[in-house]
């Protein structure tokens, strides 16, 4: 959807009061997961954020469809949807979804580690980054898997604004800084 970062702080004031929302009937976790279907729901389908985004058509509207398409989903939910449609901010969804999961995370003490690798983990690898990260955070851990082939091999994890790099492609690239910064003349060349 659009505006992707702009309004971060007012997404995390919408996603905390949604927060305490769902706390209230005791439901964090089954909002957090409509959210993050609506929000795969409207990745899929962009006409569906084109409609809860479109000015020209009447909030009674949206409500009617909201109210009919989501009344399985909890009230919570419902009222949210009811609630950012009626103030046109339908187009900060995707940033509310991430705040409300990052902040449900936060109050349930977890923390979402991205795992950058060359190659897919297999189940024993997971386990011994979460097993790393849990003793290093203190908190149970989720990881985000992201495959990128240009690492070689090793990990690089990913926590908040810390980084822990330990691919291979990094130590290859200490390797020739430091093969560089060796100077010629002190290399003793034979024939």
């Amino acid at each position: 959807m659009a505006n992707k970062g702009v309004n971060r702080p007012l997404a995390a004031i919408y996603a905390q009061a949604l927060y305490e929302a769902a706390r209230g009937v005791n439901s964090q976790a089954q909002v957090a997961e409509e959210l993050t279907g609506i929000k795969a729901m409207l990745h899929k389908d962009p006409s569906i954020g084109i409609f809860l985004e479109s000015p020209t058509i009447s909030f009674e509207d949206k409500r009617k469809v909201i109210e009919n398409a989501f009344k399985s989903y909890s009230p919570v939910t419902c009222n949210f949807l009811l609630v950012i449609a009626e103030r046109g901010r339908s187009t900060m969804l995707d940033q509310i979804v991430d705040a409300y999961v990052d902040y449900a995370n936060k109050m349930a003490n977890i923390a979402t580690v991205e795992v950058h690798s060359a190659r897919p983990l297999d189940q024993d690898e997971r386990e011994k980054v979460v097993a790393v990260m849990k003793g290093k955070l203190n908190k149970s851990i989720t990881l985000s898997e992201r495959v990128n082939p240009d690492l070689i091999g090793g990990v690089v994890l990913v926590h908040e604004d810390k980084m822990w790099d330990g691919s291979l492609r990094r130590t290859l690239d200490d390797a020739i800084k430091t093969m560089e910064s060796i100077k010629t003349n002190a290399v003793k060349w034979s024939e």
